[in-house]
């Protein structure tokens, strides 16, 4: 694995996953992060000048025509990669191959990169079996960058809220807030940001918006004092409002009914992840039956 050493690990990321993408090779590329860190945001940064699709499995079909009927451009996406059904995931393997950097069936066999992008954590994706089959995380697991989210760097805060801001283009009232106590708050803040991109989103929306109040019929010339009176009216909104709840990046002790499943299924599911909690809760099975009320060697029989 190719290691980058900075002292940002948003840029590692980005640097890294820069250099899988243009690279030599046709290789998958798996891209992990918690909802929200710009996953797809980085990815068209890097591929701005390339032919990209990107798609969600609901809107890829099972069969050899539909499968590679979304393989037409020389990227593509595969957004939340663990919701594909068994039956998609035997048909990518097969139209994936990394023998000669060509995908395909038959004769239609082309030069393709494949990216596939998860909020989930690779224990989830991989040691739990239930979303992926062995043989096609094998295949798509080539490449893996995984996009930090602000919990574990503050040193790019500021500079992606440029980039967001810069996205918007904004009509009127559009210069970047370059308010110090915005900088401040941002960089004291964004650890706490579940939201990631999506609540630096919310504070540029949030921060226009008060513009066109406090500016209508004042001009476009910013001033100090406006700026200072936006910035309270904003970090007021953010907390009280839009400040995303606290989420779980770690979702694998979550048990999720699954309709076409059968009874027995469901339940081998369920007790497959009860004996992996109450081996991580307790430590040992045995401390398990006792703080549990347990039946002695019960799970070991499951």
């Amino acid at each position: 694995m190719v290691h980058f050493i900075t002292d940002n690990l948003r840029e590692d990321a980005k640097r890294k996953l820069n250099y899988f993408l243009k690279n030599p090779g046709y290789f998958s590329i798996l891209v992990l992060g918690d909802n929200g860190v710009g996953k797809e945001f980085i990815l068209k940064e890097i591929l701005e000048d390339n032919d990209i699709s990107i798609f969600y499995p609901d809107e890829i079909g099972d069969t050899d025509d539909t499968i590679s009927s979304i393989f037409n451009s020389e990227y593509i996406i595969i957004k939340n990669v663990e919701q594909l059904t068994e039956g998609q995931q035997r048909k990518i393997f097969r139209f994936l191959s990394t023998a000669d950097g060509k995908i395909g069936f038959g004769e239609s066999r082309e030069f393709r990169r494949i990216i596939f992008t998860s909020s989930f954590s690779i224990e989830h994706l991989r040691d739990e079996k239930e979303y992926l089959l062995d043989m096609f995380w094998d295949r798509i697991s080539q490449l893996v960058v995984k996009i930090p989210s602000f919990k574990d760097t503050i040193s790019t805060i500021f500079e992606d809220f440029t980039l967001v801001w810069n996205k918007f283009e904004f009509k009127n009232h559009n210069a970047l807030p370059n308010q110090i106590d915005l900088k401040l708050w941002l960089q004291d803040n964004c650890q706490n940001f579940a939201g990631n991109f999506r609540d630096l989103d919310k504070i540029a929306i949030l921060w226009h918006q008060y513009r066109i109040i406090e500016y209508d019929g004042l001009g476009n010339k910013i001033k100090a004092e406006i700026e200072s009176k936006i910035f309270y009216k904003v970090k007021n909104d953010f907390e009280s409002f839009t400040h995303f709840p606290t989420q779980k990046s770690d979702t694998s002790n979550i048990f999720e009914f699954e309709k076409g499943k059968s009874w027995q299924k469901i339940e081998e599911d369920f007790k497959s992840k009860f004996k992996k909690w109450a081996r991580e809760s307790y430590g040992t099975y045995n401390n398990a039956y006792k703080e549990l009320k347990m039946p002695y060697r019960k799970m070991e029989k499951w």
